[in-house]
């Protein structure tokens, strides 16, 4: 304090200099030494704060109006309060204090044109100085034995007051708690500077208040532009004082506010961010398609128990063709780290005991914050007595589609009967048809919602659909026990539209994301639902997809599906051998149709296998040549003994070898010029290829006789194979060019559909799509017997047969809308185990 002392003799030797000379001597008693007493106090207050900003308050009455003069043309003011309550006074920091601010808006005849009451609640927040050994809050008082709490503002907007010449404004205090001994406000008006005066304001501004004005810009104030410049000024505010006299016709109060913080809050330990995992809730996370080096991060929540066992916390990728793995992260009670390189697409984190996970992408050695944020949905409360009904619009006097989910608290009773009831209503509220809908509630580990601070799980949502003709006009809800449900629909005619990969991706890109297929639409009254609380907002995730064990196993029947018309001719079609992806599983009826490809001049161990129990079969060679004007000579060795030889010409071609017996032989392919070549009924771990047959895919429409067979959801699978390349300079791009940008785009379509039944279904069917693709990259497919030997990378996707339709003939036609012709090959997978007929043949 020895700077301090010398610094404020100073100020004593300066101030008692200039009294000495103008203070009257018969008042040089008592006067002099109290006003020493109060400079003394002042200048130690001062220089404890010496940036804090003197702010001019008005203390707010609760039975007289503080009133201000509004200057012309003013079209917005900021007014800001601050609560004090006594030095001595005992209040709990997490305790809010409230109060209430009463403002009036009047016309030149003192009409009232607008009034309201703002209803604030406050706090007191402390502040550690360097040292940490004392604390202090952001404002204070040099006389007043107030402690100010934090200020609270509001900007009131004019611009609807149709009249804002000679206005006036009044604010009283409406109320406060007990503990809050006055409240004060301060009222700003915006700066009016003329847009010649803007230009040139900025430089005349201090640096001070240029660094305040761009606080909130990326970049310092030093770098903005004469236009950021300018807006900026436009956003300055200058202070207004009350109509009348102080002490006569309103309290001033000086605040000192400190400009600059340089401490720590003193509260209590931050709750750790990040996303709590435990056994009733899992986290999600999207990777997106290119794939990303993910690291998370996971730590303790509660204090360690002693003798209880550590948590297991698994990890979960799941990928797209029922791709998933899983990894057990090891943890010690406090902390772990796992870092991995995970492929596009989803990543489910789980415990059986509480922990805290922050997931991190890493890119070259960046580390980039990627812990999702909640997917938010509104959902309204109904049971038996609380209803909820939706307003059902008609386009062109067509079906809407519409659909309803419901979830379940798992902190409400669950009644025995559960079930969901449903009213269709005509234009005169008339019941039209009611029905109810089982409702059986399974927790989930994915959704929940937040109630007074707690967590609620919910129940997996149970998802109904309709398609609500034009006599329906609404459609209202009731349930046996209480439910939250949502609401959606969408326009009858629109098509749905699916990028592919891309869509199959939960994207992290807002501006990326796949097309909205339904649209949430909010219920009648929904002001007075939202005032009576049956409004909450479920914190909801992505989910990973169901894994089909019979798929992923081989337990399965692939069926293909010939164009209506169309024949297996050169004509409409090529054959194709396109590259297999590698299973887990090996499956005897995909080995005719399964080729390897098997090197020349090199003898290869190879396992001959049937399709059945043969003990023989007769293999089939297919080449590819890349001279066609040449013919030339193949011979095969089996065993070291001459098997098969015969000269062949042609770009491609198949020839059927000799009966062979099953098990394993040594191979040995010779030939005079430089083919591949290809062999079926062969086993090994080498994926190899499919034979397929591919249909041309033209701006002429095909037609596919589509049989479905089950009630349930089916799929008609789609791979589309991309020309070599796209010819250079047309629209479509060139060799050149990159793969992103060229797609194929075509749209299927259900023709002669018609819909009689209203519903409720658990799917619905589209009845027509658009798909836009992309090459993906993998190995070009061989296509037999045409002038193009060779096929550019293959892309596949699906069309969905819900199981609103039943089970019968649909036509659905192909059409390609965009790119050069393509090939395709139309099929469709069922998964299970199915009697088959076979006929096989022994050969001797």
């Amino acid at each position: 304090m020895a700077g301090v002392d010398k610094t404020v003799k100073k100020y004593f030797l300066t101030a008692a200099a200039a009294l000495f000379f103008i203070w009257p001597c018969h008042t040089m008693g008592f006067e002099f030494e109290s006003f020493f007493k109060g400079l003394r106090q002042n200048m130690l207050s001062y220089l404890k704060a010496p940036d804090a900003k003197i702010s001019l308050c008005y203390k707010l009455d609760q039975n007289h109006w503080t009133n201000f003069y509004l200057p012309p043309a003013t079209d917005r003011v900021k007014i800001i309060t601050t609560a004090n309550i006594p030095k001595k006074a005992d209040y709990d920091p997490d305790t809010p204090m409230k109060y209430a601010l009463e403002y009036q808006i009047c016309d030149k005849e003192n009409n009232i044109i607008k009034s309201g009451i703002y209803h604030k609640h406050t706090k007191i927040t402390l502040y550690n100085d360097a040292a940490g050994d004392k604390q202090y809050t952001a404002g204070y008082y040099l006389k007043t034995p107030l402690v100010p709490a934090d200020g609270r503002s509001v900007v009131l907007d004019f611009k609807k007051i149709p009249d804002n010449q000679g206005l006036k404004m009044r604010f009283r205090l409406f109320g406060h708690d007990p503990i809050i001994f006055d409240v004060v406000m301060r009222l700003y008006l915006p700066e009016t500077p003329s847009e010649n005066n803007l230009k040139h304001q900025w430089q005349r501004t201090g640096k001070e208040k240029r660094e305040h004005l761009s606080r909130f810009n990326i970049y310092p104030p030093e770098f903005l532009t004469q236009t950021e410049q300018i807006n900026l000024m436009r956003m300055a505010w200058q202070p207004l004082a009350p109509l009348g006299s102080a002490s006569k016709d309103y309290v001033l109060r000086k605040l000192y506010v400190r400009k600059e913080i340089d401490a720590d809050i003193v509260q209590p330990p931050p709750f750790p961010t990040g996303l709590v995992i435990d056994q009733q809730l899992r986290v999600t996370v999207p990777i997106p398609e290119q794939g990303i080096q993910v690291k998370c991060v996971f730590s303790h929540v509660a204090p360690i128990v002693e003798g209880k066992p550590p948590a297991h916390i698994q990890l979960k990728w799941f990928g797209k063709k029922q791709k998933k793995q899983e990894w057990t992260v090891p943890w010690n009670g406090i902390f772990a780290v796992y870092e991995n390189r995970l492929a596009g697409g989803i990543m489910e984190l789980s415990s059986d005991q509480p922990v805290i996970v922050q997931v991190y992408s890493i890119d070259k050695g960046q580390k980039t914050d990627i812990t999702p944020a909640p997917l938010v949905a509104r959902a309204f409360a109904m049971d038996q007595e609380n209803t909820l009904t939706y307003r059902v619009s008609h386009a062109k006097g067509l079906s809407t589609p519409f659909k309803a989910v419901f979830r379940k608290k798992t902190s409400d009773t669950i009644s025995a009967d559960q079930s969901i009831d449903y009213a269709l209503l005509d234009h005169n509220g008339k019941q039209i048809l009611k029905k109810n809908i089982p409702f059986d509630p399974v927790p989930s580990v994915y959704d929940h919602l937040i109630e007074n601070d707690t967590r609620i799980i919910l129940s997996d949502p149970v998802a109904v659909y309709f398609r609500l003709p034009p006599k329906v006009s609404s459609i209202r809800f009731s349930s046996s026990s209480p439910l939250l449900a949502t609401a959606y629909n969408r326009p009858p005619q629109r098509m749905a539209l699916t990028r592919v990969p891309e869509d199959g991706y939960a994207s992290m890109d807002k501006e990326d994301e796949k097309q909205v297929s339904w649209f949430p639409i909010t219920p009648l009254g929904f002001n007075t639902l939202f005032k009576l609380q049956r409004s909450v907002l479920l914190r909801l995730q992505h989910r990973p997809p169901d894994i089909d064990y019979d798929l992923s196993s081989g337990r399965f029947v692939w069926e293909s599906f010939a164009p209506r018309g169309n024949s297996n001719d050169n004509g409409n079609g090529h054959y194709i051998l396109t590259p297999a992806e590698k299973k887990q599983y090996h499956r005897d009826s995909a080995l005719v149709s399964n080729f390897k490809k098997i090197p020349l001049n090199i003898p290869v161990t190879i396992n001959f296998k049937s399709q059945g129990a043969l003990k023989k079969m007769r293999p089939r060679l297919i080449f590819y040549s890349e001279n066609r004007s040449r013919p030339f000579h193949i011979k095969a060795i089996l065993d070291r003994k001459d098997y098969f030889q015969k000269d062949l010409a042609g770009l491609t071609g198949s020839v059927m070898l000799p009966p062979v017996q099953a098990g394993i032989h040594k191979l040995t392919l010779l030939s005079s010029a430089p083919v591949q070549c290809f062999v079926n009924l062969i086993r090994s771990e080498d994926a190899g290829y499919h034979l397929r047959f591919a249909y041309r895919l033209t701006r002429k429409s095909m037609t596919l006789d589509y049989t479905k067979l089950f009630d349930e959801d089916e799929n008609l699978s789609l791979a589309l194979f991309f020309p070599s390349m796209y010819h250079s300079g047309d629209q479509y791009g060139d060799q050149q060019s990159d793969q992103h940008s060229q797609r194929l785009v075509f749209t299927a379509k259900i023709q002669n559909l018609s819909f009689t039944d209203y519903g409720p279904f658990n799917t619905l069917t589209r009845r027509k799509r658009q798909y836009s693709l992309r090459p993906d990259n993998n190995e070009p497919a061989y296509i037999l017997n045409s002038s193009t030997p060779l096929l550019r990378s293959r892309q596949s996707c699906f069309f969905p047969l819900r199981s609103d339709l039943k089970p019968g003939k649909y036509e659905i036609s192909l059409t390609l809308e965009h790119g050069p012709d393509a090939y395709i090959v139309p099929y469709r997978v069922i998964s299970g185990v199915y009697p088959e007929r076979k006929i096989l043949k022994e050969i001797k």
